[in-house]
């Protein structure tokens, strides 16, 4: 794999427009599926998707191609990685290019 960094995404970051506003750069999405994870559907309580394990459940989305380090950075303070809203971790997913190394964001421990 080259040195670029790769996002799976399943939520709000599926916006391009949206998500190349937070990081200052245009990006490169494309379909992409995670196996091993079920996506939360949004709540009264809590009105975004996350994820989290699940032997057995797939999660559709899109890897973002194109990241930087201070790309992540951004996108960490978005998702709440330091109050441990959500967690960013490396995960194998699954397009038609072949499985790739990316980082997802999953519940980290103030949503469980």
């Amino acid at each position: 794999m080259d040195s670029q960094i790769y996002l799976f995404v399943y939520g709000t970051l599926l916006d391009q427009e949206f998500a190349e506003n937070l990081v200052r750069k245009r990006l490169t999405y494309l379909q992409a599926k995670l196996y091993g994870f079920e996506k939360i559907n949004p709540s009264e309580s809590f009105p975004y998707n996350y994820i989290v394990p699940h032997d057995g459940c797939e999660v559709e989305g899109m890897l973002i191609k194109g990241l930087d380090k201070e790309s992540l950075k951004i996108l960490d303070r978005y998702e709440g990685v330091d109050s441990g809203l959500y967690k960013r971790i490396k995960v194998q997913v699954s397009t038609n290019q072949g499985k790739i190394e990316a980082y997802t964001y999953i519940a980290g421990k103030s949503l469980l």
